[in-house]
């Protein structure tokens, strides 16, 4: 009989059900790449980038890890209420595009049909809150980045430093719990489904970050970001919740080979190695 291939098929690859099976690693490897892609240039630019040009900075330059302003007659004060806002604009997208998302897994809609789209917006939900969240926690310790730029100046920095610290570990702990709570989905090792992710987005974007031109940058944002944003991937397994009764093995879900999702990850690399020295635009 002929089978009619559903366009999600074509996207993502059809769900199979578990009997032991393994999971496709370059799948779940070229997922965190898109993942971390996604995350970081819609913290850049969609974050960042869309409050600076609202605040009337139109020069901008773009790396894998940064957006500035490069025309100092149009630059911010980072202490206005606008400077501020631009700073924190960055972790805000994440925050909320991590909510939205999660607003959509949580619909009665069906996923069976689409195993590897669905995990990809789970990574997405886990490493969107998570670099949003995560990211107070590094800036209160090393006194570095958005969030220290974001209180720079203002009274009572012990105070709002520590207020950023139980932030990020909040963020920590919720977004590893989400993800440990959507492992049990899965047939075999759980962890086998974040460490790929984690580890192919780590190497990946940590080696060709370090095409940015300025050392200080590589050290405080380029290899941070990925490591430690992603951080809750690593501890996901931890929070993996047993079930009352033992599943059935064909109702858990085993990730195929995608090329489709193969494809777009080395588009998303590409992209990646091309603007990591730096791009610079105007609007």
């Amino acid at each position: 009989m002929h089978r009619s291939v559903l366009p999600h098929d074509l996207i993502v690859g059809p769900r199979m059900a578990s009997e032991g099976g393994r999971h496709d690693l370059l799948t779940l490897m070229a997922l965190g790449c898109i993942v971390y892609f996604i995350t970081v240039m819609g913290h850049e630019i969609l974050g960042h980038g869309v409050v600076m040009a609202l605040s009337g900075i139109r020069s901008f330059v773009l790396t894998s890890t940064s957006i500035d302003g490069t025309d100092p007659s149009e630059f911010s004060d980072y202490a206005s209420v606008a400077g501020r806002a631009i700073v924190m604009a960055g972790s805000a997208f994440n925050v909320l595009l991590a909510a939205l998302i999660h607003a959509v897994l949580s619909s009665r809609r069906n996923w069976a049909g689409a195993p590897v789209l669905h995990l990809c917006l789970r990574l997405l939900v886990t490493v969107n809150l998570s670099l949003g969240l995560v990211y107070l926690l590094f800036s209160a310790i090393f006194g570095v980045g958005d969030w220290a730029m974001a209180i720079d100046g203002l009274p009572h920095q012990l105070l709002l430093r520590s207020v950023e610290i139980l932030i990020g570990l909040a963020g920590l702990y919720l977004s590893a719990r989400i993800m440990g709570g959507w492992l049990r989905d899965y047939s075999g090792k759980p962890a086998v489904l974040v460490r790929a992710p984690y580890l192919a987005s780590v190497v990946a974007f940590c080696v060709i970050g370090s095409r940015v031109p300025d050392p200080y940058l590589i050290l405080t944002s380029v290899f941070p970001a990925p490591i430690l944003g992603q951080s809750p991937l690593i501890l996901a397994p931890l929070f993996v919740r047993r079930r009352a009764a033992r599943p059935d093995p064909t109702s858990l879900v085993r990730i195929e080979r995608s090329w489709t999702a193969i494809a777009l990850a080395a588009s998303c690399l590409i992209v990646t190695w091309l603007v990591a020295p730096g791009v610079a635009f105007r609007l």
